[in-house]
C-alpha cells in the first residue's frame, strides 16, 4: 500500500495547498457524504426484513435533510469568506492608493520650498545687494523661519510615509541612547527655562543599541517638546532604564494632563486628536510631532505609550525600544 498511499498523499497536499481550506472541507465532505449515501442506498436493498427496510430508508431520508442543511451552511460561510476577502483587498488596495496619493502631494510640497529656501538665505546673506530697511529684514528673516519649519515638516512627513511603503530603510548604526537625550537637553533647555520650568535629566549608563540616530532623537526632541509645551507650571523630568529586555526612555511632566478617553485614542493611534485644554493652552499645535515620534519609534519595532491621572495632574509617555 506504501505507492498508492503515497500518491495519496501528494494528491491531498496538492489540494490543500491550492485550495482554500474552507473550500476542502467542504469538498470532503461532499465526498464523506456521497460515501455514506451509497452505503445506506446499499443497505435498504440488502436487508431483507421489511422493518429494517422501513428504518434504513428513514435514516437515509433523514441523513439526506442534514446533509442538504449542512452542505447549505457550508456554502454561505464560503460565500461570506470569500465576500470578506474582497472586501479586505479593496480596503488593502484604498489604503495603499491613499498613502500613494499622500506621498505624491508630500514630494510637491516639498519641491518649491528648496528654491523659497535658497532664495530667503541669499536675500539674507546679500547676495542680491544689501537691504536696509530693518523692518524688512526682519519680516524676511521671520518667513525663513516659518519655511524652515514647515520643510522639516514635510520632510519628516515623506519620511514616515516612505517607511510605510517600504520605500526607505532605517539607518541603523550603534548608538548611546544618553548621548542623544543630553543633546536634546541641551537644545531645549533654553526654552524650559523661558516659561519658568526644570528640565532634569537623570542620566544613567545605557547599553549600545543599534538606531537610526537622526529618527530617534526626533522622537525624543518631539515628546520633550511636547512636555514643555504644555506645562505651566513646575517642569519635565527625563528618565532611562531597562526593564523586561526593553530600553525605556521615560518622559513625566507637570502640565496639563490627559483624560481617560484622549489616551484610549492616543493609544489606539488616534495622535492628532488633542483635548480641549491643550488646543486652549497651545493653539497652532496639530500633535503632528507626537504622530512622528510614534512612527520613527514603530519603525524600529518599539512602541510609544502614554499614562496620566487626569486633567491637571500631568503626563507621562515613555519609548520603548528593543535592545538588539
Amino acid at each position: 500500500m506504501g505507492p498508492i498511499s503515497s500518491l495519496f498523499l501528494i494528491f491531498f497536499e496538492g489540494l490543500t495547498t491550492s485550495i482554500p481550506f474552507l473550500e476542502v472541507r467542504i469538498f470532503l465532505n461532499e465526498i464523506l457524504m456521497l460515501a455514506i449515501f451509497g452505503a445506506l442506498f446499499f443497505l435498504i436493498f440488502s436487508i431483507s426484513e421489511s422493518y429494517l427496510q422501513i428504518l434504513a430508508t428513514t435514516i437515509f431520508f433523514l441523513f439526506l435533510i442534514f446533509s442538504l442543511y449542512f452542505m447549505k451552511i457550508l456554502f454561505e460561510e464560503s460565500k461570506r469568506r470569500k465576500e470578506m476577502e474582497r472586501i479586505l483587498k479593496e480596503e488593502r488596495e484604498l489604503a495603499e492608493a491613499k498613502d500613494q496619493f499622500i506621498l505624491a502631494i508630500q514630494h510637491h510640497l516639498r519641491t518649491p520650498f528648496g528654491p523659497v529656501k535658497g532664495y530667503l538665505e541669499r536675500i539674507l546673506e546679500g547676495t542680491y545687494g544689501r537691504e536696509e530697511n530693518p523692518v524688512i529684514k526682519e519680516k524676511l528673516v521671520e518667513i525663513k523661519k516659518l519655511v524652515d519649519g514647515l520643510y522639516s515638516l514635510v520632510e519628516a512627513l515623506l519620511d514616515i510615509q516612505e517607511l510605510k511603503l517600504k520605500k526607505e530603510k532605517l539607518n541603523l548604526e550603534d548608538c548611546q541612547i544618553e548621548n542623544l537625550i543630553e543633546s536634546v537637553v541641551e537644545e531645549l533647555l533654553p526654552l524650559a527655562q523661558e516659561k519658568g520650568l526644570y528640565l532634569n535629566y537623570e542620566k544613567v549608563k545605557l547599553p549600545t543599541i543599534k538606531v537610526d540616530k537622526k529618527r530617534i532623537r526626533e522622537a525624543i526632541w518631539n515628546l520633550v517638546d511636547n512636555a514643555i509645551k504644555y506645562t505651566r507650571s513646575g517642569g519635565v523630568k527625563i528618565s532611562t532604564k531597562i526593564e523586561n529586555g526593553k530600553l525605556k526612555i521615560v518622559v513625566s511632566d507637570t502640565g496639563i494632563g490627559m483624560e481617560k478617553e484622549e489616551i484610549e485614542k492616543f493609544l489606539e493611534g488616534k495622535i492628532f486628536e488633542r483635548g480641549k485644554e491643550a488646543k486652549k493652552m497651545y493653539g497652532p499645535g496639530r500633535g503632528i510631532g507626537l504622530a512622528l515620534a510614534v512612527e520613527f519609534v514603530k519603525a524600529h519595532g518599539g512602541r510609544i505609550l502614554a499614562k496620566s491621572e487626569g486633567f491637571g495632574k500631568g503626563s507621562t509617555f515613555w519609548i520603548e525600544l528593543p535592545i538588539k
